[in-house]
């Protein structure tokens, strides 16, 4: 018997796999009924041709006519006997006899597999072909070729084989199991832009909400990839906590300082002079006074701890305030920074002979500003450091508000339709940062004692300066906060010592302004511009206690920042000084080490 068609639904049409309808006569249907199957013979009277989208042939069989009778035919299988199979032309054949046949390659003349069975999809025809597991074609069980002559050239049915010339990469692109990969990425890629409609339906109601639905203007206008940076910039803030941080910040500027007792009042202590170490190093003699507590003392023993590794330096690069991606500003900084580097792991070196001294030195920064800053270390090689001994990471950035707007209706600022203004978060954001790398616990596996964060340093805050550490080697200390005399245009959270007590006390600059100059509480103030040196013990420890650094809000009159405003009806860059900056500090650490772990230096 021989394969010749199955019949579906209604009065017995059927799809044809053989030229066997105009001939009436005896045929048989093989029936599957209950997972046994069964061949009954029928007679055909007749048979017609159906056009349509699924083209087909009606059959009237004899004693079939009702419905009833009919539907005992759906999904059988029409069959005839091999000899009553009509002759075929030059260059068709029959399915059946192709079944099983082996596949070349013509080129290797490499046995790839077996035919197995024969499809159409509608172009051609194709062979399904069981891959043979030895061969180095394709992948998967199966390889499908189609069934065309510039392709298959050669059908040699005595030797029971096939020939393929297929065109490169055929083979391996119609396996299953690359189409399967294909399908699961499809799948993958619509599941991924249902989330996404979702995320951005939710950041929609979210922004209503917290009235900042000005920003979703950008995604209406505009370039494709300009639309789609909004969208991620977007997508990565939270916008509930947000909103949350910017309210706790406003509530805690209005509040008193918070009152700490217990800390020494801050020593006054001397620097050495830049001629001193440029003649100590000179010279490579030390011709200080020996003493251990003294500026010099405390240089030599910090020169003790460089030289021994175990400290490291984070220093943050803050963007520029107009938005310019421009690196000038930075890698004069970074130049100077390295430069000093170098010079003090020299110096640790001429004092200190063993070891090979390297400082790691952590480079935080804005996203926006990570590759420029990786470039330039490349393209100037480093600034004369080990590429081994730098790393630059990410710290998070917060968007900036509008002062200037009515009272509890702060909307965010923008830089243009596609771009937020925002700020980095500070030093407290530094920490936080080292923190999500796992750097605190690696500092501690390596061995590193002491910390030294910068927050955009200033020319009276020197990076890796020993002194501190020696200091904080001395003192025992777990924080030690380099202080500078503040100024009016100081825009960070300080702190001011108290008359007549053996207290401190800290709270935003921005209050001391306020302060009448004959108020006789008020002794000094300071700035922790200088930086801070924390031991990593207490930096771990403050990770792993999950302590959060609060957000504090300032309003930078020094600094003016593009922002994007509407004005007569347009929208145009303006240079604006009412932005709300929400910065984190270190400072606010200081809550959480004892007070005679803390020490507080006021160079002058």
């Amino acid at each position: 018997m021989e394969f010749v068609g199955s019949c579906s639904f209604g009065p017995l049409p059927i799809s044809l796999k053989n030229d066997l309808r105009r001939q009436p006569g005896k045929r048989w249907m093989k029936i599957s009924e209950r997972g046994e199957e069964t061949i009954e013979c029928v007679d055909l009277v007749s048979g017609r041709n159906r056009a349509g989208k699924l083209p087909c042939w009606l059959l009237t069989l004899k004693n079939v006519d009702s419905v009833e009778k009919a539907s005992k035919y759906i999904g059988a299988t029409m069959l005839v006997k091999r000899d009553e199979r009509p002759a075929l032309e030059e260059g068709e054949f029959y399915i059946p006899d192709l079944i099983g046949m082996d596949v070349f390659v013509q080129s290797s003349m490499e046995n790839i597999g077996t035919i197995a069975d024969m499809c159409n999809f509608g172009a051609s025809d194709l062979l399904r072909v069981q891959r043979n597991p030895a061969s180095s074609v394709g992948e998967g069980p199966l390889i499908w070729i189609p069934f065309v002559e510039a392709i298959v050239p050669v059908v040699d049915m005595e030797q029971r084989r096939v020939i393929v010339d297929p065109p490169e990469g055929l083979l391996e692109l119609n396996t299953p199991a690359k189409r399967k990969e294909k399908a699961e990425a499809r799948k993958e890629e619509v599941k991924a832009m249902r989330k996404l409609q979702m995320r951005k339906s939710g950041l929609k109601k979210s922004l209503i909400k917290s009235k900042q639905d000005h920003l979703l203007a950008g995604l209406s206008v505009g370039e494709q990839e300009e639309r789609d940076s909004l969208l991620k910039e977007l997508l990565n803030i939270d916008f509930k906590a947000l909103q949350v941080s910017f309210v706790k910040a406003c509530e805690r500027s209005k509040t008193n300082e918070c009152r700490l007792s217990g800390f020494t009042k801050i020593p006054e202590i001397p620097l050495v002079s830049k001629q001193e170490l440029e003649r100590w190093m000179k010279e490579g003699t030390y011709t200080g006074d020996g003493e251990t507590n003294s500026g010099k003392g405390y240089w030599k023993r910090g020169l003790d701890v460089i030289a021994s590794n175990r400290v490291a330096v984070a220093s943050l690069i803050r963007p520029n305030d107009d938005g310019d991606q421009k690196l000038d500003k930075q890698k004069s900084r970074l130049q100077l920074l390295a430069q000093h580097l170098r010079t003090i792991e020299n110096l640790a070196t001429l004092e200190f002979p063993g070891d090979v001294c390297q400082i790691p030195w952590f480079i935080c920064t804005s996203s926006d500003l990570i590759e420029p800053i990786r470039s330039l270390l490349d393209e100037e090689e480093f600034f004369g450091l080990q590429s081994t001994q730098v790393c630059v990471i990410t710290v998070e950035t917060v968007p900036c508000f509008d002062t200037n707007t009515v009272a509890g209706d702060h909307q965010i600022l923008r830089m243009s339709p596609w771009k937020l203004l925002q700020s980095v978060t500070g030093d407290g954001g530094v920490l936080k940062a080292l923190a999500t790398e796992g750097l605190t616990s690696e500092f501690a596996e390596k061995g590193l004692d002491y910390l030294q964060v910068l927050d955009d340093p200033t020319s009276q805050a020197r990076i890796a300066d020993p002194f501190l550490f020696g200091y904080a080697e001395a003192q025992a200390s777990e924080l030690t906060i380099q202080t500078v005399e503040w100024q009016p245009s100081m825009d960070v959270i300080g702190f001011r010592e108290l008359q007549n007590e053996n207290s401190l006390s800290y709270e935003l600059v921005r209050r001391y302004a306020c302060k009448d100059n004959k108020d006789l509480e008020l002794c000094s103030a300071a700035s922790p511009l200088g930086g801070y040196i924390l031991s990593v013990s207490f930096a771990k420890k403050l990770h792993d206690s999950g302590f959060n650094f609060e957000l504090h809000s300032t309003s930078p009159s020094t600094r003016t920042f593009p922002v994007y405003r509407e004005k007569d009806g347009k929208c145009e860059l303006v240079k604006d000084s009412s932005a709300m900056v929400l910065e984190s500090s270190l400072l606010d650490c200081i809550v959480k080490c004892e007070p005679r772990k803390v020490s507080i230096v006021k160079l002058v």
